[in-house]
């Protein structure tokens, strides 16, 4: 009678076979099994489309190179005869190859990126937005993927919207630009205050937190501006700043700066994407007390060879001072000639803005006390809070399409009449296993919502499941995806 150890062995091996089995199939070969998905949208607002519009959909495609792999994805992306391509973001492996912009890693995936979007063939554009692997932790290097295909010429929806006509249709398309970050990472920006007056409040971060005035790409660019204001620092604070001349609601990490902090404790004026002739002139000299409120004034004016910047601080109880107290230049290739403004913290304890306003020689164009906030503040990494402004312009009957990286997006448009949301992230969990499905889930709006097409009611949903990998080079029960959707009118 054989024992029970040998009647267990062929199980093992059965067991360990059909494991290595499926760690090969799930490394060598569906990584590369594309398949191609196929939709119907049917809307009354196509109803002047004179046909079916071809709309493929790419996502997450983390690129480490360029490849047969990479060439065989662009060929039947090509193949479908779109009219339009969308891609919705994480365009490099990984974020970390941001932090390294000078290595023969960046270098390369740099390079595919540029050919992968070059390839692409789409005669009413392409369309992209970026994805959390397409960031940097608040370095000029996350401009760079903007550049790289600018030049290809892919539209970046970075928190901007676009109109096209598309066979007699009008498309009004939008994207959001935000990465993902956990919520502890970055503070929000909230209105906050007591019974007699109100601000705008951030709390603690652990990464650069931003919130700016957002304008439309469509918006005549502001420059030669005074901003003024004020600001206080509570708790534990030691971070605080304002911006100006910020190109951030267009996507660009560039923008001057008025800020202190734990290793520069005096307010001093600094520039980021660009650089400034010299720092010597450039501190106010001025370290504020935590718990007392001061005010500023910050000019900016843009000449034919050189943009100058100067600024003021003191306390609010306290008189104006008479002459500048910091003053800069900044003739590089790279100085900034306009833009929005925004306020800045970081670290511990709570940041408090108040009382902010633009004049443009003689004109007032903000006042904003937060009593009633006049314009549309967005905190970086906080997308879904662009909804209002991206939509602004939109014509009622105009088929609204929005790119998201992250499908979370489509809860937020609920009442904003969105027609369709494009987004990826998930991978469609990557490694979906038997009995298990995929062990991670990465947004909050649940398993269900990993991959697939999805009809919410008050819009309508497609995740994604991309092109690449992250993390593990694996795929199982996932395979790579390219979407074709055709947008049809209601006839």
């Amino acid at each position: 009678m054989p024992s029970l150890g040998k009647m267990q062995k062929p199980f093992w091996l059965l067991f360990a076979a059909l494991v290595s089995a499926g760690f090969i199939y799930a490394r060598f070969f569906e990584p590369h099994l594309v398949k191609v998905s196929e939709t119907r949208i049917v809307s009354e607002r196509l109803e002047t489309a004179e046909r079916p519009i071809r709309l493929v959909h790419i996502s997450d495609l983390h690129l480490s190179g360029f490849s047969d792999y990479e060439r065989l994805v662009i060929d039947k992306v090509n193949s479908l005869q779109p009219d339009l391509i969308c891609i919705t973001g994480d365009f490099f492996k990984h974020s970390r190859v941001l932090e390294e912009p000078n290595s023969a890693t960046f270098k390369r995936q740099a390079q595919a990126i540029q050919l992968f979007a070059n390839a692409l063939a789409a005669p009413h554009g392409v369309y992209a937005v970026r994805g959390n692997h397409d960031f940097s932790n608040d370095k000029e290097t996350s401009n760079l993927l903007l550049e790289m295909l600018a030049s290809t010429g892919v539209t970046v929806l970075a928190d901007q919207s676009r109109q096209a006509v598309v066979h007699g249709a009008t498309l009004w398309l939008a994207g959001v630009d935000f990465p993902e970050d956990k919520p502890q990472s970055r503070a929000c920006f909230a209105v906050a205050g007591d019974s007699a007056e109100s601000w705008l409040r951030s709390g603690p971060s652990n990464r650069n937190s931003y919130a700016h005035l957002h304008r439309t790409e469509s918006a005549p660019e502001w420059y030669n501006y005074r901003f003024s204001g004020r600001f206080r620092l509570s708790g534990e604070a030691t971070a605080i700043g304002v911006t100006f001349y910020s190109q951030m609601h267009r996507g660009w990490d560039r923008f001057y700066r008025l800020r202190n902090y734990a290793g520069h404790p005096s307010l001093h004026l600094s520039a980021h994407g660009t650089r400034l002739d010299s720092e010597k002139s450039a501190d106010t000299g001025v370290v504020p007390e935590k718990n007392r409120w001061y005010r500023f004034i910050v000019i900016a004016e843009t000449e034919s060879l050189y943009t100058r910047i100067a600024a003021k601080v003191w306390p609010q109880d306290l008189p104006e001072p008479l002459h500048w107290q910091a003053e800069a230049t900044d003739t590089s290739s790279t100085r900034i000639r306009g833009g929005t403004i925004g306020v800045w913290s970081a670290h511990d304890g709570e940041h408090d803005f108040d009382d902010l306003v633009v004049q443009v020689g003689q004109n007032t164009v903000v006042t904003e006390d937060f009593s009633s906030p006049q314009g549309t503040w967005v905190s970086y990494n906080f997308h879904h809070q662009a909804l209002p402004a991206l939509l602004a312009g939109r014509e009622e009957k105009t088929f609204c399409l929005f790119l998201s990286h992250t499908p979370d997006l489509a809860v937020h448009t609920r009442g904003l009449e969105v027609d369709l949301v494009l987004s990826g992230h998930t991978h469609g969990g990557q490694l979906q296993l038997p009995f298990i499905g995929s062990p991670v889930v990465r947004i909050g709006m649940g398993r269900r919502y990993m991959e697939g097409f999805h009809d919410l009611g008050y819009t309508r949903l497609k995740v994604n499941r991309g092109i690449g990998t992250v993390h593990l080079p694996l795929r199982f029960n996932s395979p790579p995806e390219i979407a074709l959707i055709e947008l049809c009118p209601a006839r």
